[in-house]
């Protein structure tokens, strides 16, 4: 039902171990090819905000997108995104 609703991108099998971690593994690559910056804000704001209000939450996330847009591959990544090619990044914060 999860997976239904859009609440989780992927579901396996409870015993089938090797597709779970071929898949958590293939997430993780993907996260880790991404801007290191980038990825430190999201992860930042994830766990303040886990402990905040819905309003707050919300408030705060928009404070995240703000400082995400003065880091060069926030820059970057928009700019690749409307050339329609890769990102370089530069992981400088």
């Amino acid at each position: 039902r999860a997976y239904d609703i859009g609440l989780v991108n992927h579901v396996t099998a409870n015993d089938d171990m090797d597709t779970l971690e071929q898949k958590t593994e293939e997430i993780a690559m993907e996260i880790a090819n991404k801007s290191k910056p980038v990825i430190a804000i999201g992860k930042k704001g994830f766990h303040t905000q886990i402990q905040m209000s819905l309003t707050e939450a919300h408030e705060s996330a928009g404070c995240n997108m703000v400082e995400n847009l003065h880091i060069p591959d926030a820059k970057e990544g928009i700019r690749s995104f409307v050339e329609k090619r890769s990102p370089n990044w530069s992981h400088q914060s």
